[in-house]
């Protein structure tokens, strides 16, 4: 029998189901089109600038491992399982603030498809792909916030112990390194994320090349975080020596980049040298070297045909994606949430009954990471007070497009500070309800210097604490009220004077009962379900 190559393999025996195939390919882009745009989006960022990579990669990888393994042609009602993951996950990404739910559905999409023209065999083929192609999906910004405050205050911890290592006088104060005559602070962009995310991908592209045991491709994949966190700790620390010797413009401007491809690349190479040593422990291992061309042959042993899963797929893709394209298309009416605040919050009064105000701002890398739709911060204090009240308020219009809400604990270490205690109170002020606010309330300290935070989340009219919940209302809202705005509440003072925390909570109290009558004449107001 002559053989099919992989170009021609697909359509030469049955056109119908390679027509319903490539239909229902189509289908499922159109369907998952919002999705994808968001997912891409990000791919302009540094932390995930390796993505298109990755898609490529994804791709080569699922056409040798078909050339290779040629599974036969079985198709599954499995697909269905899949096919209801993929709606699930569209929704939870379309209606909610976790849009890259939307990216791991349309991976879901593309294994019911799987299942349904070709079968259980060939996704398995195709499972290390798809999980590869997991990695060019961005996390949750509320994960990606939380893991990105962790490792600024790892990697500027160990930076600061390879320093002092090497004799260097440093002093570390949160995320700010002080090195005496000048301060190095280490910014959200140099969490180590940037190495983290590509390094990861890449390890798991070498495991998946190895021809070696289970356990020692697992050890390669596991060990590519502690050498990226690792890698970029060596960087701060010669950010710092480079400073100390010609200065920080010296350090920032080219050394700074210079040093950032440097590291990557020593990573990299860390990588390798890993994967070749754990191929000469026990039993000899190679890289496939196959892969490193194109693939020939077959991509499986019997042909395509038409059957009823197939069917049932391409009918779903094509009802779901036509529908979507009907209730999404600009400019119609309920596509857009209506939603505002009632008044600017850059209007909130600075007087109001005993207290007086001076209104702050908030420093322009900070409001660029944060993307807020509104603000107002502003320091607090009654005629008798020695220490004032620290108000800040971050209203989001939709916190459907990656940026929301995250809690305050999560960046409070990097200013330096210990969280001391935490725990969810209930205070009573005039205007709550008979139950009283809840506040999630925080006690932190910086060497002698102790405060008192009061934190919540305004969300559409909910008091909420657990970042958790506040996702869940997110969701329920979207759906039922077609709102997806929300704001975060937060009080500092300090604690001072011999009363300490209990006269720290009565003037937050206090203020907190003066403020909020004003505050919620600006917030958007409740509304009905339609």
């Amino acid at each position: 029998m002559k053989e099919i190559t992989a170009g021609r393999d697909f359509f030469s025996r049955s056109h119908i189901a390679g027509n319903l195939f490539l239909i229902s390919i189509i289908a499922a882009f159109v369907w998952f089109l919002g999705p994808i745009i968001y997912v891409a989006s990000y791919w302009e960022k540094e932390e995930y600038s390796h993505a298109p990579f990755v898609v490529v990669l994804s791709f080569f990888l699922a056409w040798h491992n078909l050339a290779e393994k040629k599974p036969i042609l079985a198709p599954s009602w499995s697909c269905v399982v899949a096919l209801l993951s993929a709606a699930f996950f569209y929704t939870i990404g379309r209606l909610s603030a976790f849009g890259s739910a939307g990216g791991y559905g349309f991976v879901f999409v593309l294994m019911a498809i799987s299942l349904a023209f070709g079968g259980k065999d060939v996704l398995r083929a195709l499972l290390l792909p798809f999980i590869f192609l997991c990695f060019a999906i961005p996390l949750p910004q509320f994960i990606f916030v939380s893991l990105s405050g962790d490792l600024q205050l790892l990697s500027s911890t160990m930076g600061v112990g390879l320093l002092d290592a090497m004799g260097v006088p440093v002093f570390q104060e949160g995320n700010i390194i002080d090195l005496g005559s000048f301060k190095l602070q280490v910014v959200e962009a140099c969490s180590g994320l940037r190495y983290l995310f590509p390094l990861t991908s890449f390890a798991l592209l070498i495991a998946s090349l190895m021809k070696d045991r289970f356990w020692k491709r697992m050890v390669l994949f596991v060990s590519s975080a502690p050498i990226a966190v690792l890698m970029n700790a060596v960087r701060i620390a010669l950010t710092g020596i480079v400073a100390d010797q010609w200065g920080v413009a010296f350090a920032r401007g080219f050394v700074h980049d210079l040093t950032g491809g440097m590291i990557f690349f020593c990573c990299a190479l860390l990588l390798l040298g890993e994967a070749w040593l754990l191929m000469r422990i026990g039993h000899r291992g190679y890289l496939r070297r196959e892969y490193f061309v194109l693939p020939q042959g077959r991509l499986y042993k019997s042909w395509p045909h038409e059957s009823r899963p197939g069917l049932v797929v391409t009918a779903f893709c094509v009802g779901v994606a036509v529908l979507v394209s009907l209730l999404y298309l600009p400019g119609r009416p309920g596509s857009e949430e209506n939603t505002s605040l009632q008044h600017s919050l850059r209007d909130f009064p600075l007087q109001f009954m005993a207290w007086s105000g001076r209104e702050g701002t908030l420093e322009p890398d900070v409001l660029a990471a944060l993307n807020l739709s509104d603000y107002f911060i502003g320091d607090f204090a009654r005629p008798e007070d020695r220490s004032p009240v620290n108000f800040y308020v971050g209203y989001y219009a939709n916190q459907k497009t990656g940026e929301s809400s995250h809690s305050p604990s999560n960046c409070i270490p990097g200013g330096g500070w210990q969280i001391v205690s935490s725990e969810v109170r209930t205070i009573a002020v005039p205007w709550a309800a008979s139950a009283g606010l809840v506040v999630s309330r925080i006690l932190i300290q910086k060497g002698d210097h102790k405060s008192l935070v009061y934190y919540w989340f305004d969300e559409r009219g909910r008091d909420v604490t657990e970042v958790y919940a506040v996702k869940w209302h997110l969701l329920w809202d979207s759906m039922l009220l077609h709102r997806t705005d929300g704001s975060l509440i937060r009080t500092v003072t300090p604690i001072e004077g011999p009363d300490g925390e209990s006269a720290a909570d009565a003037r937050m109290t206090d203020f907190l009962a003066a403020a909020m009558p004003v505050l919620t004449q600006f917030m958007p107001l409740p509304a009905a379900p339609f």
